[in-house]
């Protein structure tokens, strides 16, 4: 996949995302579409920051990240 193809991906399901949770979480919750909007945004830049703080514990011990994750899933 071209980068440009993977940032529309990117780019459609954010917006995929805002269009169907808001009106639930609206609903729900009673919040009004800004703070929503100001919740997914914040949940959106946690994500990227997760994963370069993935990448770069990966970059520094693969095998540690690898065997820290395989644990993980074996408790779920």
């Amino acid at each position: 996949m071209s980068p440009r193809r993977g940032w529309a991906a990117v780019g459609a399901v954010a917006a995929a995302t805002f269009t169907y949770v808001r009106p639930a979480l609206e609903e729900i919750s009673g919040a009004d579409a800004g703070l929503i909007g100001a919740l997914l945004l914040a949940y959106g830049v946690a994500g990227v920051a997760g994963n370069f703080a993935g990448a770069a514990g990966a970059a520094r011990s693969p095998v540690a990240v690898a065997v820290s994750r395989t644990s993980q899933d074996a408790r779920e």
